[in-house]
């Protein structure tokens, strides 16, 4: 076992905070404190988390380590061989508080590889031009901002994000068949060559 041992320090503003009213903006690629009781049978002590995404899966959070209020550090397990990544939709009704980084949380080896995998390279470039879209995320889906809801034909209709189109963007459903979806709304058919 090698722990290393962090202070804890939280930021004000994300300070024990419902998850399910924060952006995903405000909680990719940060460590987080789930609160609860359950955790380590103090309201002190819970569980250190690392959020990320994974490309049209959603938000996830690897289990690093614990805080403890009472003495304020953040232990860190680094030899963990088992890795632990929890769905958003497990965390989703969780209240949580954002760590203040201080350079020794990122180089720890249960998620130093995890940048290099979800957020480089050409693979995802597309993708992660649509994460930058503010105006798409009153339409994305809870927990996982590479794909949308949206009403068509009375119903509502998920698609998962592809690339950016000018003032839109493209999108696929579940069956393959591809949509133009507006900054205003607007949604048609895609075909090839438009």
């Amino acid at each position: 076992m090698n722990i290393h041992l962090n202070e804890l320090i939280f930021e004000e503003s994300f300070r024990k905070v419902a998850l399910k009213n924060l952006s995903f903006r405000d909680i990719d690629q940060e460590f987080l404190v789930l609160h609860s009781a359950d955790s380590h049978g103090s309201e002190e002590r819970n569980d250190l988390y690392y959020c990320y995404m994974k490309p049209y899966e959603g938000l996830f959070f690897r289990l690093t380590g614990i805080s403890d209020e009472e003495d304020g550090a953040l232990k860190v397990d680094e030899d963990r061989t088992g890795i632990e990544d929890i769905p958003y939709e497990e965390m989703a009704g969780g209240i949580v508080s954002k760590i203040v980084e201080n350079g020794d949380l990122l180089s720890n080896r249960l998620i130093v590889d995890l940048s290099d995998e979800y957020y480089d390279g050409d693979e995802w470039k597309d993708l992660l031009a649509t994460r930058r879209l503010v105006w798409l995320d009153e339409v994305r889906k809870a927990g996982n901002p590479d794909r949308i809801i949206v009403p068509f034909c009375g119903r509502p209709l998920e698609l998962k994000l592809i690339r950016c189109e000018n003032d839109a963007v493209l999108a696929e459903d579940t069956e393959g068949t591809r949509y133009l979806y507006g900054r205003n709304g607007d949604m048609m058919k895609y075909c090839q060559g438009e």
